[in-house]
């Protein structure tokens, strides 16, 4: 649904066209008084929100647990204990956590990484041996990661 508002033409313009009908004697205007050709398109959420060119690469690790028939997986514990272990280690910039209700997981972490070499100087902290051993108090699922560029 379009509002349009009429303006009259100006003198000259009444004057250049005094044969038309005075029905036609006005022009369209936008309801907020901007004349229809200043009006320019707002740019796509995608360009809005993209990150300007001088940010480098991010990249997101996810860690996936699948599901299996006899897996066990201590959701709380993974939640207030080994992720925060992971974060002490890893230093991503940001982490989520999911439960899963329906699919092939029961579990995930996504961490976001200025950089791989970011990633992988977190992989050599000396916290790294008791993340890996933490890992069987809370599951019996072998973990599944993933290691992505971020594009948009």
């Amino acid at each position: 649904l379009a509002i349009l508002f009429c303006a009259p033409f100006s003198e000259s313009e009444q004057l250049e066209s005094h044969a038309r009908p005075e029905k036609l004697m006005s022009k369209p205007v936008s309801p907020f008084g901007i004349a229809r050709q200043a009006y320019r398109p707002m740019p796509s959420a995608a360009r809005r929100f993209r990150r300007p060119a001088t940010v480098p690469d991010m990249i997101r690790v996810t860690i996936t647990y699948p599901s299996a028939e006899d897996s066990t997986f201590d959701h709380d514990y993974y939640r207030n204990s080994h992720v925060p272990l992971v974060v002490r280690a890893w230093s991503p910039i940001t982490t989520s956590i999911e439960k899963g209700v329906q699919g092939p997981s029961v579990a995930a972490v996504h961490m976001t990484f200025d950089s791989v070499e970011a990633f992988h100087a977190g992989l050599g902290s000396p916290l790294m041996g008791e993340v890996m051993a933490d890992t069987a108090v809370y599951t019996n699922i072998a973990p599944v990661m993933q290691i992505s560029e971020i594009v948009e």
